[in-house]
């Protein structure tokens, strides 16, 4: 990296349906990189969907961040007519961004599939390149019932994996998974998940309140309902679940009532992205529960935003042993990997670093000193000198 004058020569158009702020994690994720590209000095324009927030500031604050006057962020996905103009202003936006140095074009997921369709209707203009960020594979979600929907949805997504310019994936397994189906000729970049800087460390055990941490999504891929079974066997210990809907909240309370764990599990619902740390500062052992057998995403793609978040905090972690959280966590020296979908095990993890406070702070010390190599920052800078370095 050659700093803040030679960034200026790349320009990022960066479009992604979601409305601001959002529930989703990819929010989180796609604002500190826009953001952190323009601390490094790259224009940035984010085409998102509908601001529901007062103003921009305030969907910012909700994040924990601030405006930065090198990041633009244009509702681009809102109603009610958006779909009948999207090709005409997309035409604008890229006419528009046409000039000195390179115009890259960033998306994701599905959004990313199509707007690549129709960016190829467009003119070609020289410095203009397009990156495909994926997360996954799109095209089996649409299942095995729309068979017809799914082979539509792959042939547009091997059309834009295969003619992208660079592809950005968010784990090895990501990476693989596109190799396999598809025939990716772009250079790829492996690029995980990132949090803010480790910052001061967290209290000492005295302060700490809570005994066991989840936070994040309550689907069943994500493991939760391993975790509140797994209570059954931490006898006197108490649970918080930071997250969720009200109807995943009242089926887990449910679940924890018939696993006679009810009084010890805490829900505190939906917490604002910038709100969570005191938390992880509460906590004496923070849990990602990743099972098997439920999703591809959570076993092979996911790089969860808040594993990296605990490691920078200083939480004590324990994982469970799937490919994705091998990307991040070593056993026994930055966390404890117990083994996936099995309740029993997962709680003989978590009893252990409860009780042996000394191996806890060894493993969370070693996951905060690693967390440095996921900082916002960090991930912004590898993703510029990709985008500079594309043919």
């Amino acid at each position: 990296m050659s700093g803040r004058a030679a960034a200026a020569d790349v320009r990022v158009s960066y479009f992604y349906d979601i409305a601001l702020p959002s529930r989703y994690a990819a929010a989180i994720q796609i604002l500190n990189t826009c953001r952190a590209l323009g601390e490094f000095g790259v224009p940035v324009t984010l085409y998102s969907g509908p601001i529901t927030a007062p103003t921009v500031a305030a969907a910012l604050a909700g994040y924990g961040l601030a405006p930065h006057p090198a990041l633009r962020i244009v509702p681009f996905y809102a109603p009610p007519w958006w779909r009948f103009t999207l090709q005409r202003r997309l035409a604008r936006i890229v006419r528009d961004a046409a000039g000195a140095g390179r115009h890259v074009v960033i998306s994701r997921g599905e959004p990313g599939i199509a707007l690549f369709d129709r960016l190829r209707r467009l003119d070609p203009a020289p410095g203009r390149r397009f990156v495909y960020e994926a997360h996954r594979l799109c095209y089996p979600l649409v299942g095995d019932h729309r068979a017809g929907a799914a082979a539509r949805l792959r042939a547009r997504e091997r059309a834009a994996v295969e003619g992208a310019d660079g592809l950005v994936c968010l784990t090895e397994g990501v990476r693989a998974a596109l190799a396999r189906e598809f025939r990716p000729v772009a250079p790829a970049l492996v690029l995980p998940s990132g949090t803010a800087p480790a910052g001061a460390a967290g209290p000492g055990d005295d302060a700490r309140d809570i005994d066991i941490l989840y936070a994040g999504k309550l689907e069943r891929r994500k493991g939760v309902h391993d975790l509140i079974a797994a209570l059954r066997s931490l006898p006197d210990r108490r649970l918080w679940i930071v997250g969720g809907t009200p109807e995943q909240i009242a089926e887990l309370r449910d679940l924890a009532g018939r696993q006679g764990v009810a009084g010890r599990v805490v829900f505190t619902g939906f917490v604002e992205p910038a709100r969570v740390r005191p938390f992880y500062d509460r906590a004496r052992v923070g849990v990602c529960p990743l099972p098997v057998g439920e999703s591809a995403i959570s076993e092979h793609f996911t790089s969860p935003l808040k594993v990296v978040e605990m490691m920078a905090a200083g939480v004590p972690i324990v994982g469970t042993a799937v490919p994705a959280l091998r990307e991040l966590l070593d056993h026994d020296r930055n966390a404890l990997l117990a083994p996936p979908s099995d309740p029993p095990g997962l709680a003989r993890a978590v009893a252990t670093l409860l009780d042996d406070r000394q191996r806890a702070g060894r493993l969370a010390r070693a996951a905060r000193a690693d967390a440095g190599r996921y900082s916002w920052q960090r991930r912004a800078g590898r993703l510029l000198e990709f985008l500079r370095a594309l043919p």
